[in-house]
């Protein structure tokens, strides 16, 4: 295990970097017929630090598939256990979030109000039980997984809506009420996300037995029922933010900005109201792409597309549905490749080895918006000293290999980070955890490694025969950024024999 200390130098740190990112099936590689620009940092006098570097470099180039795979097993074993306790027996709809007692034993206290997002990831969660895609016989087993789904789909089916969208919700005596949590909201975002949750739901269970069919038909009815032109700003032609209503459901008052980024979140819904075909093709193609540039230690420089705040769950969350990298190989490919390098290297950097940087619960219970501030479009305060597993885990979406090395670092230096329930909220740099877990962090987590969303939901635009044109969509979308520089195996051997 690797160790990392303030005694190594920065340069040892973009070794690690480089070791741990460019490895994988979609590593990138240098051209080594001109070796005047493969530099071999130095190591220092520290004897220890030397050793431990070539002990991770060693595990590194020795961690095999099948090893790998264990990794994820026990992972996934551990962090679903947190659904076993994380929802509402009556109403079948997840808790946003349960605070875990200091002794990693008792639940005390849990949360009252839902996102349509928690819904939906937690229905995605369900579903890869379900189908045996996540093996949790000690946890939950398949048949309990469609029990709970049975439940959870006819809650949201009979909840109320406002033109087929979902508010927030309140869990109150054994029903959900519209929360007054966001002042009876309408979110674009979150609506996009249940959406797309909604629709692998269909492409999962549409040819299974009788019992998912029925499962299915009643999610391509609330994906019909959606009315998306309601979202739609015909002013700036495209997606607005949402809005908000009466006690009717009727619309009051509509948000003034609008979804108009390509490198965030907010893209799900874009995808999902064009396949609605009730809006135009616009709110897609007028979709804003934010670049920049970052300098590696070692003077490499790349192009980068900001998010919003620079959170790993702004870039990636998409990935759980779509497959950007295979579709996007000009624009979305470099760009999560660029931005999954630059995570590492400010993580490692400010010293939450292995923990990336995303939105989440602090140690001190506040909600954050933490992220890497080179990678933000915004102005505002980004916090860079609190990293979450439900990032490391997204990471998985770009490269599985980097993500699985990730955590074995998380687990050498935050081993406080881990409960009975799996991998808690987050740690800061003094080591302080989080142990409040959140459905959103979880469900991101679990279906990162194990779910299969991206797969069904190939099969949903293939029954809507809507996959070439959303590929079509995807590969439009080119950025104009270079490609980080390759460090592959012969140069990583070479780096480790020299030690």
């Amino acid at each position: 295990m690797i160790k990392f200390k303030k005694v190594f130098s920065i340069k040892v740190v973009s070794v690690i970097v480089a070791a741990t990112f460019f490895l994988g099936s979609i590593a990138f590689g240098i051209d080594l017929s001109n070796k005047a620009h493969i530099r071999t940092p130095s190591m220092g006098d520290n004897q220890k630090g030397r050793n431990r570097l070539k002990e991770g470099l060693d595990a590194i180039l020795n961690l095999d598939g099948v090893v790998a795979e264990k990794e994820i097993q026990k992972i996934l074993q551990e962090n679903i256990k947190y659904f076993v306790f994380g929802y509402d027996p009556a109403t079948g709809l997840p808790y946003n979030y349960m605070d875990v007692g200091k002794n990693g034993a008792i639940i005390e206290r849990k949360s009252t109000w839902i996102s349509p997002t928690d819904a939906g990831l937690y229905l995605n969660v369900l579903i890869a039980v379900a189908k045996g895609d996540i093996v949790a016989s000690d946890s939950m087993t398949p048949d309990e997984a469609m029990k709970r789904l049975q439940l959870l789909m006819q809650t949201l089916r009979s909840i109320k809506k406002s033109n087929g969208f979902f508010y927030y919700y309140d869990l109150k005596n054994g029903g959900a009420v519209v929360s007054d949590l966001y002042g009876r909201l309408i979110s674009t975002i979150d609506n996009g996300n249940l959406a797309a949750s909604l629709a692998v739901l269909v492409g999962a269970f549409q040819d299974g037995p009788d019992e998912q069919r029925i499962l299915a038909d009643m999610a391509k009815k609330m994906l019909t029922a959606m009315e998306w032109n309601e979202l739609y700003d015909a002013d700036r032609k495209l997606l607005m933010g949402g809005y908000y209503t009466d006690e009717n459901g009727q619309i009051k008052t509509r948000l003034k900005w609008c979804i108009d980024r390509s490198y965030n979140e907010g893209r799900i819904a874009a995808v999902m109201a064009l396949l609605s075909e009730k809006v135009p093709l616009n709110v897609w193609s007028m979709l804003e792409t934010v670049y920049g540039s970052y300098s590696f230690p070692d003077g490499t420089t790349v192009g980068i597309v900001k998010t919003w705040n620079g959170s790993a769950f702004q870039a990636w969350l998409p990935l759980l549905f779509f497959d950007e990298l295979k579709w996007s190989p000009q624009g979305y490919a470099k760009a999560h490749n660029n931005f999954l390098a630059i995570q590492i290297n400010e993580s490692v950097k400010n010293g939450l080895s292995g923990a990336l940087l995303s939105s989440c619960y602090n140690p001190d219970g506040e909600y954050r918006e933490n992220g890497v501030s080179v990678l933000a479009e915004s102005e505002n305060k980004i916090d860079l000293d609190v990293g979450t597993p439900h990032a490391t885990a997204l990471a998985s979406l770009v490269n599985r290999h980097t993500s699985l090395i990730l955590f074995k670092l998380l687990d050498s230096k935050w081993p406080d980070l881990k409960g009975p329930f799996g991998y808690y909220e987050s740690v800061d740099l003094e080591g302080r955890v989080s142990t409040r877990m959140t459905v959103l962090s979880q469900g991101m987590l679990i279906l990162s490694f194990a779910g299969k969303n991206s797969q069904y939901m190939q099969v949903y635009l293939e029954t809507i025969k809507k996959l070439a044109f959303i590929q079509k969509r995807y590969g439009e979308m080119i950025f104009k950024i270079d490609e980080p520089i390759r460090y592959v195996w012969d140069v990583l051997k070479k780096v480790r024999d020299q030690i």
